[in-house]
């Protein structure tokens, strides 16, 4: 009798599937976007777990009507009030009692429309308090832009909301953007907000109406940027008519370096003497740099960047109050001035994905040769944003740009009206930028034959990014004399140019 011996087959363990393993399923969920999320979340229950969080992040109750309670929307957010941490557009009391039924209690971001229901204000109270210790940014709006302000108490902003109800009001806040534009707060309210937010580094008083007078002016070190008109700076509460009225909410911002503004002709003039907000200027905001100012004249601009601010760093205007007055206001910055922004007035879309029809109306395109001067003259430009302009080739190439540290460009050229020809300007400038990149790393090395064979014109031209080789052989940009060769060239004279908006999206050179 013989026996035979068997040995156990070995079998190889079947490759385990990477999409369930949680660590990595986990990794990947945070870098798809919302409808691949809600495609993942329906996979399983397992990869649920990993994608309703990005799903139920954020909710906006614009897309929710105040009258659907009885749709499931209460339903819904109770089982994922957990996962919630931006709520926009809470408009309605019905809206607002849900969030609140739903425990919700760890929002970042949260907006919330001040009705003239004293029930969804007292609602609104608590939930803002509630969520206190977590928010970081919170927006205050009224029901409508003309709202009654300081006669209703429903469009009063108190002290008490950012403080969570059974805690100390010295306990630090994670409140760093607080907007509470179009409504009213009293001024010693204010001073007790920013004792209560350290962290705080945004306020919004666009249309605010400060009221009375605070024992104690507190100065918050850590907030640098600042929404409001200059009346409201300077004379916060109009109803003051003692001798000394209080002062002025600059006062309250020693570290302030940004100053979104407006005003008009008249204030500057008769109410507000451009010599008394310089004065305020200097005395409590040393460190202003960067005024935007939206909605206001001509004049208006001319007096504020010739009379009151001197050496900013980053100016921002309105493009229809473009003039050769206003260049000339700038130019007296040219020594400290690294960004210059002149805003289109209405939002604009950089990253749309179709070029705009047709050509925009630009009321300054006639004096093309004076706008030149900016990029000419401000040597320390880094950020040059003149999107709603048309610049003429012609008139860039006549001499060269001094601000060699730019970085961010974003212009129209006349001639690039497609998208089309705007890609192939993009297309030009990368393949003279990757040149150049490759010329300095063979000289790195030091390669000899690379030296001997290359005469030291193409050395010269592939350091300035103008000598492309392609399969057809080498193609010098100097002889295209194309509007996309031009502005390729122009582009290459930046080393450092990173950013590049010409009228479609904002293109890299890498």
């Amino acid at each position: 009798m013989t026996t035979t011996m068997t040995t156990p087959s070995t079998t190889r363990p079947r490759p385990r599937n990477p999409f369930n393993i949680p660590e990595l399923r986990g990794r990947i969920s945070r870098f798809v976007t919302l409808k691949d999320a809600i495609a993942c979340a329906r996979v399983s229950k397992a990869w649920a777990q990993d994608y309703l969080p990005l799903i139920w992040y954020s909710i906006d109750c614009n897309n929710f009507s105040h009258s659907n309670t009885s749709s499931g929307f209460d339903i819904v957010i109770v089982k994922h009030a957990h996962h919630i941490r931006i709520a926009n557009n809470v408009n309605y009391p019905s809206q607002m009692a849900i969030l609140v039924k739903g425990g919700i209690m760890q929002l970042r971001e949260l907006s919330i429309t001040m009705t003239s229901s004293t029930f969804h204000y007292a609602t609104a109270l608590d939930f803002v308090a509630r969520n206190s210790g977590t928010l970081e940014k919170l927006k205050l709006k009224p029901v409508t832009t003309y709202a009654t302000k300081y006669e209703s108490p429903l469009y009063c902003v108190h002290a008490s909301m950012l403080v969570h109800p059974g805690l100390s009001n010295k306990v630090a806040s994670r409140l760093r953007d607080l907007d509470v534009s179009g409504l009213w707060l009293m001024r010693e309210g204010l001073s007790t907000i920013l004792q209560g937010c350290p962290n705080l580094s945004h306020l919004n008083l666009s249309g605010t109406d400060i009221i009375g007078r605070a024992s104690v002016n507190f100065r918050h070190e850590g907030l640098s940027l600042l929404t409001c008109s200059i009346i409201t700076a300077l004379r916060p509460d109009p109803t003051d008519s003692q001798q000394q009225p209080s002062p002025g909410l600059l006062v309250h911002f020693p570290n302030l370096k940004t100053w979104s503004t407006s005003g008009s002709e008249s204030e500057l003039r008769f109410v507000l003497p451009s010599g008394l907000l310089k004065a305020e200027v200097m005395s409590h905001c040393p460190l202003l740099s960067d005024v935007r100012l939206k909605d206001s004249p001509e004049s208006m601009w001319v007096t504020l960047f010739t009379d009151v601010f001197s050496n900013l760093k980053q100016i921002s205007f309105d493009y229809r109050s473009m003039s050769v007055q206003v260049l000339t206001t700038i130019l007296l910055h040219q020594d400290t001035v690294e960004l210059i922004q002149a805003n289109p007035g209405k939002e604009f879309d950089f990253e749309r994905d179709v070029f705009p029809p047709g050509s925009v109306t630009d009321h300054f395109q006639t004096s093309g040769r004076q706008v030149q001067l900016l990029p000419r003259s401000c040597t320390r430009l880094t950020e040059l944003n003149l999107y709603p302009h048309v610049m003429d080739i012609d008139i860039v190439g006549n001499k060269s740009w001094n601000c060699k540290d730019l970085q961010t460009l974003r212009t129209r050229i006349k001639g690039l009206d497609t998208k089309e020809r705007i890609m192939r300007a993009i297309d030009l400038w990368r393949a003279g930028w990757r040149k150049r990149v490759l010329a300095r790393r063979r000289q790195s090395i030091h390669d000899p034959i690379s030296i001997i064979t290359r005469t030291l014109a193409d050395i010269n031209a592939i350091q300035a990014g103008t000598l492309l080789r392609g399969a057809g052989g080498v193609l010098l940009l100097d002889s295209d004399y194309s509007i996309e060769a031009r502005v390729a060239r122009h582009l290459l004279q930046f080393e450092k140019l990173e950013n590049v908006w010409l009228g479609y999206k904002t293109w890299h050179p890498y």
